[in-house]
């Protein structure tokens, strides 16, 4: 984030303003429910917040049988991260 606009200065929502975990996951849930089969995390302030591995765990139980069934057939190198292999996901 630059520092020109978000210096010291700035004012971000408040804490109270923000999506609880669980609001996210009654979103993904809508979502899911509305054929989407890929839930992806990919920066922004969720991933800041503590205790994300209780987010994770919420929305990994949204998972549907499709994506189960795909997890379940991939290879074991599909489920680690190539950045740190020793952290596999798994199996579904």
């Amino acid at each position: 984030m630059p520092k020109e606009v978000f210096d010291k200065d700035y004012r971000f929502l408040p804490h109270g303003s923000l999506l609880s975990f669980e609001e996210i996951t009654r979103a993904a849930r809508l979502f899911v429910a509305h054929g989407v089969a890929k839930l992806r995390l990919t920066g922004g302030e969720p991933l800041l917040r503590k205790h994300l591995e209780v987010l994770v765990a919420q929305l990994a139980a949204l998972r549907t049988r499709v994506a189960r069934r795909w997890t379940s057939r991939s290879r074991p190198t599909d489920r680690c991260s190539n950045a740190r292999p020793r952290r596999c996901m798994p199996p579904g």
